[in-house]
C-alpha cells in the first residue's frame, strides 16, 4: 500500500465566552489537489492553519507525503518555516508598502530586509510572468484591482520551492469565479511546479 499523500486526524476546540467550536477531522486521500469544502463557520481555516502551522491542534497528526508536521503523540511539531508551505490568506495580506516583485519576492529573501524595490530575481519574473504581472511589477497593492491583488497573493504563496500551497477563501463564488478564470493558466505556470495545492 500506499502511503496517502495527505493524512489528516486532527481533534481542537476553541471556546470564546459561552461559545465552543470543536474541530474534529480525519482523512487520507493520495489525490494530488485536495479541497476542502463546507459552509461559512464549519472549520475549512482553522483546518488549513493548522496544517501550515499558524494553529496548534489539541491532539492527533498531520502528515504531507508521509512527512509528519504535527504529531501530538510524538511531540512533533514543526514550525510554519520548517513546514515548507505557502499560505494564501484570505484578504491576501500584501504589504501596503511593498510593490508586487517586492511582495512576491518577499519569501525569498532571509532576515529583515525587505527585498530591493528594482532587484531583478529570476524566480519572481518566472511568477510574475506565470500570473500576467510583467506590467504591474512595480506597481503598490492599492493601486491593483481585486484580481491582480489576488494573482500577486497567490504567487508569493506558491513560488517554486515550495512543496504545498493551501488558500483559505471567503465563499464557493469566490472558488467558482477563480477556478474558471485561472485554472485555463494553471498548466502553463504549474508545468514547472511540483506543488500539489491544499
Amino acid at each position: 500500500m500506499t502511503t496517502p499523500r495527505f493524512d489528516l486526524s486532527i481533534r481542537h476546540t476553541l471556546h470564546s465566552g459561552q461559545r465552543s467550536f470543536s474541530l474534529n477531522i480525519a482523512l487520507q486521500s493520495s489525490c494530488q489537489q485536495l479541497v476542502v469544502y463546507g459552509p461559512s463557520g464549519a472549520g475549512k481555516s482553522l483546518l488549513l492553519k493548522a496544517i501550515a502551522g499558524l494553529h496548534r491542534p489539541d491532539a492527533g497528526h498531520i502528515r504531507l507525503d508521509g512527512r509528519s508536521l504535527f504529531d501530538s503523540a510524538q511531540g512533533i511539531c514543526l514550525s510554519p518555516q520548517q513546514r515548507q508551505l505557502g499560505y494564501l490568506f484570505q484578504d491576501y495580506a500584501l504589504f501596503p508598502h511593498l510593490s508586487v516583485r517586492q511582495n512576491i519576492g518577499f519569501g525569498l529573501q532571509r532576515g529583515w530586509l525587505n527585498p530591493g524595490r528594482r532587484r531583478q530575481l529570476e524566480a519572481v519574473d518566472y511568477w510574475l510572468e506565470a500570473f500576467g504581472l510583467q506590467s504591474l511589477a512595480d506597481q503598490l497593492p492599492a493601486t491593483l484591482s481585486g484580481g491582480q491583488r489576488q494573482r500577486t497573493a497567490l504567487a508569493r504563496a506558491w513560488w517554486p520551492s515550495r512543496v504545498h500551497c493551501c488558500w483559505t477563501n471567503r465563499s464557493p463564488r469566490w472558488t467558482r469565479r477563480y477556478v474558471s478564470n485561472y485554472a485555463a493558466s494553471w498548466p502553463s505556470c504549474c508545468s514547472a511546479c511540483p506543488s500539489p495545492c491544499c
